[in-house]
């Protein structure tokens, strides 16, 4: 059976889920990564990308823009805290698949959660201001937003966003995620609760490992952590409310918000 683009270029750099990749020749070795120590400031300098509603369904149906590159989906993804971090972040298990990893693989942003605020701006100057697919000069065609570029990966599965030291970057497709899962531990079928209060991740933007997350899912991704009113999140997800989920008097485990 002859293989597609999407699957080739996935098994050129070792996309089976959750596993990781053996680089080209002449690459570096990967450094251990640890997310407590990283310098997440250096990179997020967008955060908090809304002092109002930080993660939110209005915020990301506005200035949207498509690509086409390699992306990790993290939709109704579990999260755990990463103690220690400024901004705060969380561990969150996310989806890649042939469907994701491809060269092609097409991909939905919108340019108010772009973490780099840099890049957020240079976004937002190319794209200008809209609602909705229909009405964005950067969706038709895709690749037109400089947050495109900067997602694809070099010949040592590197994504070039954020210095060059993770594999994808998270952004959105509804037809990417597996057909009728809401979230990896809670079950399936349709559910969404508004939360006026607590806290949540939004994931758009954030930068992504092709390995194990926690919780078996198949990508880490180290999304930032917003803890203010106006975001949805899935009510299929058992354990998981608004507030987050506490152990020992501390918030371990959260979700991300859409």
């Amino acid at each position: 059976m002859r293989k597609n683009a999407q699957d080739v270029e996935a098994a050129h750099w070792g996309g089976k889920p959750g596993k990781p990749h053996n680089p080209p020749q002449n690459c570096q070795p990967e450094a251990p990564f640890n997310a407590k120590t990283f310098d997440w400031a250096s990179v997020y300098t967008a955060y908090p990308v809304n002092n109002v509603v930080g993660t939110g369904i209005l915020l990301n149906m506005v200035d949207l823009f498509t690509c086409s590159a390699p992306y990790a989906l993290c939709a109704y993804a579990n999260c755990t805290i990463v103690e220690g971090t400024n901004p705060p972040v969380a561990e969150c298990g996310c989806q890649v698949s042939s469907a994701t990893l491809g060269r092609g693989a097409l991909s939905i942003g919108t340019t108010p959660t772009i973490l780099d605020k840099n890049l957020q701006t240079a976004t937002a100057q190319r794209c200008g201001s809209s609602i909705g697919l229909t009405y964005s000069i950067c969706t038709n065609p895709p690749n037109q937003a400089p947050f495109c570029p900067l997602m694809r990966r070099n010949r040592c599965g590197k994504a070039s966003m954020y210095g060059g030291v993770f594999d994808v970057i998270s952004t959105f497709n509804t037809s990417t995620w597996p057909s009728g899962i809401t979230s990896p531990q809670g079950g399936s079928g349709p559910g969404f609760k508004y939360c006026t209060k607590g806290c949540a991740t939004n994931c758009f933007a954030a930068a992504c490992h092709l390995k194990t997350a926690w919780n078996s899912m198949p990508a880490t991704c180290y999304c930032p952590v917003y803890c203010q009113p106006g975001f949805i999140m899935s009510s299929n997800s058992t354990g998981y409310e608004c507030e987050g989920q506490s152990v020992s008097g501390k918030l371990a485990y959260i979700q991300n918000g859409i």
